[in-house]
């Protein structure tokens, strides 16, 4: 949901999530990671590259500049691609 800024994976197996370009210059998103799954976030326009990916239990924030995401916070093992 564009409007949700708490996003919560919860699945046994692999978990794809997009995360399409935000409408104002400072929206965060923040992602956790409950399922035994990874949970790759893809973002439309991403700074660090193309995804990330949140191991079982793994948090992490991300931040709209009005053109790109940024990853600007984790908890525990984020993987970028």
């Amino acid at each position: 949901s564009t409007a949700a800024t708490y996003i919560i994976g919860n699945k046994g197996s692999a978990l794809a999530v997009g995360l399409l370009d935000g409408t104002t210059v400072g929206e965060y998103k923040i992602f956790t990671n409950k399922g035994a799954g990874a949970m790759t976030v893809t973002p439309t326009n991403f700074a660090q590259g193309t995804s990330f990916a949140l191991a079982q239990f793994d948090g992490c924030t991300c931040i709209w500049d009005g053109t790109n995401w940024y990853l600007v916070g984790n908890q525990g093992e984020v993987t970028l691609a």
